[in-house]
């Protein structure tokens, strides 16, 4: 009897290297961009979806892909091509918010090949994949689950209502049934909590980073450092992190005070030398707007240019919706 052949797809490629490593399929594709930043065009065809990002997105986006739209649209024509040869395909997910987004529109996407959906199938994790060592993954003899209809509807309502110009829709999501996706409820919140908060105008992440910075006089890698050991399924990543410590430092009212390199957190930054070790060198501290944002007593938003994406959601000072953490509730713009 020929032996069943195995394709495991993953939203991520640190785990990919783990998975492959540990000889559970015959082959294991990654992915790697990010969709919990940046902006998430409501467009359902895969090609268009990254060139629609690509020209919304600029230079947010260009953190994790370097080499534009084109590069992740030949990546996914491949991979298509590449699930017809499989007997298998199983989607390893991550239950944190990047992996759990890229799960729900992997799964919308793939719903238009009626031939691949017999041979999809989900495992769902309550442990990031690149925290074990392939020999773990090996020995955890996990089985995939058959992806069903009500896994691609939940799926495809979840991707529709993050892809929305308003985040009402993904703030509805809190009172449907997403029991199918399991990790998906919590991400739901996480993200609601990276909207700019009612009074401060700040996010969790940004108040966390201030919270860190407050104790003492502090390295900024070493602030990001803090904040990933502490939010191991944090929704924002190493770049993201440093880009907002940069937003936080380098705006019209500083909240953050001592970030010596004045560029943008990217690759050219890392890739200079001089520029790295002197931006490693800084130590951080709170400006007295960064201390009265911590008190609840000042709004970010009244002092510095808020221009980003949350999803389908354009954020901006004319058009900023909050998010109201203690009751739970979405506040539209004034």
């Amino acid at each position: 009897m020929a032996t069943m052949s195995t394709l495991i797809l993953t939203p991520d490629d640190a785990g990919a290297g783990c998975l492959a490593a540990s000889g559970i399929a015959d082959r294991v594709i990654g992915f790697s961009y990010r969709l919990v930043t940046g902006p998430v065009p409501a467009v359902s065809e895969p090609e268009a979806f990254f060139a629609e990002r690509g020209r919304l997105g600029g230079a947010e986006i260009q953190l994790w892909d370097t080499d534009g739209p084109e590069r992740l649209c030949d990546e996914w024509r491949d991979t298509i091509r590449v699930m017809s040869d499989f007997d298998r395909i199983e989607i390893w997910a991550d239950h944190d918010p990047n992996s759990q987004l890229q799960l729900v529109q992997l799964l919308d996407w793939l719903s238009a090949y009626p031939n691949l959906i017999p041979k999809l199938s989900l495992t769902s994790l309550d442990f990031l994949i690149r925290s074990r060592t392939p020999e773990n993954i090996s020995a955890l003899q996990l089985r995939a689950q058959k992806i069903s209809d009500i896994q691609l509807q939940t799926a495809r309502v979840a991707l529709h209502a993050f892809q929305h110009p308003s985040p009402e829709a993904w703030f509805a999501l809190l009172g449907e049934d997403l029991q199918a996706l399991p990790h998906l409820r919590p991400t739901v919140g996480q993200l609601l909590e990276e909207l700019p908060a009612t009074d401060t105008a700040l996010t969790a992440a940004e108040t966390r980073l201030l919270e860190i910075i407050s104790t003492a006089p502090i390295a900024p890698m070493r602030a990001i450092a803090e904040y990933r050991g502490d939010n191991p399924v944090s929704v924002l990543d190493y770049w993201e992190l440093g880009t907002r410590l940069h937003g936080l430092a380098h705006c019209e009212t500083p909240a953050i005070l001592g970030l010596d390199e004045d560029g943008p957190f990217n690759l050219a930054l890392h890739d200079d030398s001089e520029r790295f070790e002197r931006y490693k060198r800084s130590r951080l501290s709170l400006s007295e707007l960064g201390r009265t944002l911590l008190k609840r007593q000042a709004d970010f938003a009244q002092h510095c240019t808020i221009d980003r994406w949350w999803g389908g959601t354009r954020l901006t000072n004319d058009r900023l919706w909050r998010w109201d953490n203690a009751n739970r509730v979405l506040v539209p713009s004034a």
